[in-house]
């Protein structure tokens, strides 16, 4: 059928090229479906020294055709609309980030709708590094980031760490600087529980990595 292309605006900021094509199935009338969308232009956001891409909006447009005529298109912009807003919150949370602690960070990884992680790795100078996943809501949302696991340099007990990692996991937190806050809390118990092993110091602020 005929196809229909529209330019549409995401959060004031970013140009999104949508097509929709005319269909008919038996017993409908003929309607227009969304058939795919595209960002225009690099699709990058950048804060001070951190700059994220948007991941591809081909997920969503997939996950529209379950829905009916006009309510497809409804779903597709509240969800790319979600999407933007929690990578530009993310940057910003990345530069802070970067700014108090030892901090590297991967490409966001897509395994379908709603399911996008990107590891983030940061480093304390008590000698305790934790690899943490943000999910596609983070810093959005309670909850969107876990530690997968944290890893101990000069003499820290497996046990203890597990118990560290299970805690912060129970915090639910939604984004890296508040789960780091809380994992700098913890080491301070540990460190008046007499816990804390001699470790060489590392630096507190980032390197690029």
């Amino acid at each position: 059928g005929a196809a229909l292309e529209l330019s549409l605006q995401l959060v004031g900021e970013f140009l999104v090229r949508v097509e929709l094509v005319s269909m008919q199935t038996r017993g409908t009338n003929e309607h227009l479906v969304l058939s795919q969308a595209k960002l225009v232009g690099s699709g990058s956001i950048t804060f001070e020294s951190v700059t994220l891409k948007i991941p591809p909006l081909d997920d969503l447009v997939r996950v529209s055709t379950t829905f009916g005529p006009a309510e497809d298109v409804r779903f597709f912009l509240r969800e790319s609309m979600a999407r933007v807003k929690s990578i530009k919150a993310r940057t910003q949370e990345l530069a802070m980030l970067r700014n108090k602690y030892v901090t590297k960070y991967g490409n966001i990884r897509s395994y379908g709708f709603g399911g996008t992680e990107q590891e983030v790795v940061c480093s304390l100078n008590e000698g305790i590094t934790a690899v943490m996943q943000m999910t596609s809501d983070c810093p959005l949302i309670r909850g969107s980031i876990y530690v997968e696991e944290l890893v101990g340099l000069g003499g820290w007990d497996d046990v203890v760490l597990e118990s560290l990692k299970d805690r912060l996991n129970g915090m639910k937190c939604a984004g890296p600087m508040a789960l780091m806050y809380r994992l700098v809390k913890e080491v301070e118990k540990v460190r008046e529980r007499g816990e804390l092993p001699t470790t060489p110091k590392l630096p507190r602020k980032t390197m690029v990595l």
